[in-house]
């Protein structure tokens, strides 16, 4: 794997998602650079090196430091590792993520496989998800900078998703699909339907469901794969009530939060058609135009929308407001765009 020039700039995306290695390497040229900018590592005596200004050899020294105070910041070593892979020698079982600003970690601030995995059980068994989501966090930072793609990482990336769904941390659910699906598909694992399945879900509630993926969906007997395709399927043949019906029997947990803004997003178009097309009649209740089972119910989601409630007879003000509604619901579910019912 090669080096992140984008993370040596400190400007790449994707985080623990990234294909290529977060960290330091030494520079090619050596002794022979003659770049004053170089992000790379150089041997030490470097000619241009003896003549950096003090403010640059400040710099490099903060590089260098070790918080004792337990800021977010870890202890690097500028040296390039050898050819073998890190390997932790941390006993340390309870440890809060830490940025690397720089280097190369220290074998001695990660944890060993070992560890990690009494780490991982230790951290499931509470509730609290601001502690969780930091504890899961350090555990993919160790297993990373180790290069251990084992089927316990894919089991640590998992929970992680899973957590993080039922907590709407959406940030951190996103950026761990595409690496948990890489791990399962290294390793050989089942159940990877249920992760495409999970991937597929969210491209749709973003108003762009991905083909390559629902091309492997339809021909899984898997009951995640079976469930999104179902949903798909009344979405693109335009049977919207129906598409809702069949989410509300979601195969897990994780899929039923999933899938709540693709089903917000699907009553608020209910909602509109139903008004412009005057479809809503005194035997025609809302609860049965947005498919909930109580009006109560549906008055009190439609409420929720901010959505004034007699609805209003001005179209204009009604399209605003639905407008208006999808937006909300696409950024609570950390969406770059509303969701659209096709």
């Amino acid at each position: 794997m090669s080096v992140c020039v984008h993370f040596l700039l400190g400007r790449c995306h994707f985080g623990t998602a990234c294909s290529s290695i977060h960290g330091q390497a030494p520079c090619r040229f050596g002794f022979a650079c003659s770049r004053a900018d170089c992000v790379y590592l150089h041997p030490d005596g470097r000619a241009l090196d003896a003549a950096c200004s003090d403010s640059q050899q400040a710099r490099k020294k903060r590089l260098l430091r070790f918080p004792q105070d337990g800021s977010s910041a870890v202890y690097v070593s500028m040296d390039a590792p050898t050819e073998a892979p890190l390997q932790g020698e941390s006993q340390t079982i309870e440890k809060s993520y830490q940025r690397t600003i720089g280097g190369f970690p220290l074998a001695e601030h990660v944890r060993s496989s070992q560890v990690l995995e009494k780490a991982f059980h230790r951290t499931l068994q509470t509730e609290d998800y601001a502690y969780v989501s930091d504890q899961l966090r350090a555990v993919r930072q160790d297993l990373t900078v180790q290069h251990i793609r084992s089927p316990f990482a894919a089991l640590v990336w998992e929970q992680s998703a899973v957590r993080a769904a039922a907590n709407a941390d959406w940030a951190t659910f996103d950026s761990c699909l595409p690496e948990l699906a890489a791990l399962q598909v290294e390793n050989g694992l089942e159940h990877q339907e249920k992760v495409a399945s999970w991937r597929f879900l969210r491209s749709v509630a973003a108003g762009a469901a991905d083909v390559s993926l629902l091309e492997n969906l339809i021909r899984s007997p898997a009951a995640e794969a079976v469930w999104a395709v179902a949903i798909n399927r009344a979405i693109v043949g335009g049977n919207l009530r129906r598409a809702v019906a069949r989410a509300q029997d979601p195969p897990s947990a994780t899929c039923s939060r999933i899938v709540e803004p693709i089903v917000d997003t699907l009553r608020l178009d209910l909602l509109l058609q139903a008004v412009l097309a005057s479809r809503r009649s005194d035997d025609q209740t809302l609860s049965a135009v947005l498919a909930f089972p109580s009006e109560e119910d549906a008055v009190s989601w439609v409420q929720a929308q901010s959505i004034p409630y007699p609805l209003s007879d001005d179209c204009s003000a009604l399209c605003a407001a639905v407008s208006a509604a999808k937006g909300n619901v696409a950024r609570q579910a950390g969406l770059r765009t509303p969701s659209k019912a096709r």
